[in-house]
């Protein structure tokens, strides 16, 4: 559930159609709604998107290895995260 996987760190906010994602597009705070964008971009070129929102990283690395798995697959498609940055 969402309560849930915000208290363990992530959660996946999109599932992917089909077996796995080609990709898996991971954000935090407001960079959320950017990730959503993206993968409405990719899923209108027909590509299998997971979104995984990170409230907290730091609550995601003490999560058994099965969780993590769960959230961010395995050795699925391309990962990327999507983070703010500063000029």
């Amino acid at each position: 559930s969402f309560r849930e996987g915000v208290g363990r760190g992530a959660y996946v906010l999109i599932k992917e159609e089909g077996d796995r994602p080609d990709y898996t597009l991971c954000a935090s705070g407001s960079e959320v709604h950017l990730a959503v964008e993206v993968a409405q971009s990719l899923l209108a070129l027909d590509k299998r998107v997971r979104v995984v929102s990170f409230p907290c990283w730091e609550l995601f690395e003490r999560q058994d290895a099965e969780y993590r798995k769960s959230v961010i697959g395995g050795d699925l498609g391309l990962r990327v995260s999507i983070e703010a940055g500063s000029a």
